[in-house]
This record gives structure tokens, C-alpha cells and sequence, in this order.
């Protein structure tokens, strides 16, 4: 599982593996197993679902843990400007208000409201962090020595503008 979503750049690595660690290594959504990022089983890639549908919320409880085909279909669903509470959100793919999400997870074998409440319990377990950074260590070892280098030239350029 060495590839990057994009997910993680807006959350951080540690946060990121934090959050799959939580959710047991499985798609909050269709109960699967996450196998890595290869070109055959792309759709399976681990990502991190924002349920109110808004990446600048990052708070832990806004966090799934979502194989990437189920992120995407569930986003196609997604109303734009809709601004729900995680509540809502997971409430919002019920089969009154969208079909597409629920025939996508019929498809795999999973009915919603099973996934609705697999969603709501990773969401209400806290998050490892201590494990999330031991996780993130070793899926992303160039990627975390990057980021210390940004903190670092950032910090730097900060104590720059303050001296001048």
C-alpha cells in the first residue's frame, strides 16, 4: 500500500493512516478489505471520506475510511453547496433521497443502512494518532521526510520575516 491518495495531503499522513487504523482496515461503506493501490484494483485504494462532502472539514468525526470507489460513488451523489452535518450526511444516501449510492453498494453485496451504521461507528471510535504515525512510518517514509522539510523551510522563512 505504498501509493498516496489525495486525501492525505490535505489531512496529513499520520491523521490519514489514523483513520484507516480506525475503521479496521475497511471501507466504512462496503465492509471491504483495502488490498493497496495497483492498476488492476485502483477502485479499492484506501482513501479518507469527508461525509459532509467538505475536505476543509477535518475534524476526526468527518472522517471514514473509504475504499476509493465507494468515495467517488458516493460523491456522485452528492448535491453541490449541500452543507449537512456528518448526522446528515450519512443519513443522506438513504434509498428516499438517492439510488445511485445504493445501487452501486446492491452491486457489491451491501445494503445502506448497514453501511450507514459501519460509517457511524468508525466515525464515533477516536483516532490512534501514535498508531497513525507508527502506520504512516512505514507505508510513507519519503513522503513524511518531505513534509519535515517543508515544516522546516516554512519555520525558517517564518523566523526570516519576523528578524526583518
Amino acid at each position: 500500500m505504498s501509493g498516496r491518495s489525495c486525501t492525505n495531503r490535505m489531512i496529513g499522513v499520520d491523521r490519514f493512516c489514523a483513520v484507516l487504523i480506525r475503521g479496521g482496515m475497511r471501507c466504512a461503506w462496503c465492509g471491504g478489505a483495502f488490498r493497496g493501490q495497483r492498476p488492476d484494483d485502483a477502485a479499492e485504494t484506501p482513501t479518507v471520506d469527508h461525509l459532509d462532502g467538505q475536505p476543509g472539514n477535518n475534524v476526526p468525526s468527518n472522517h471514514v475510511a473509504a475504499h476509493l470507489g465507494c468515495n467517488r460513488a458516493r460523491a456522485w451523489d452528492w448535491t453541490p453547496g449541500t452543507t449537512w452535518t456528518p448526522q446528515e450526511a450519512l443519513w443522506a444516501h438513504s434509498r428516499a433521497l438517492n439510488a445511485t449510492f445504493d445501487v452501486y453498494l446492491e452491486a457489491k453485496g451491501v445494503d445502506i443502512a448497514t453501511s450507514i451504521a459501519r460509517a457511524e461507528a468508525q466515525r464515533n471510535q477516536e483516532l490512534d494518532l501514535v498508531a497513525g504515525r507508527q502506520m504512516a512510518n512505514q507505508w510513507y517514509p519519503k513522503r513524511r521526510e518531505q513534509v519535515r522539510a517543508a515544516q522546516k523551510a516554512y519555520k525558517a522563512r517564518k523566523r526570516a520575516e519576523v528578524a526583518a
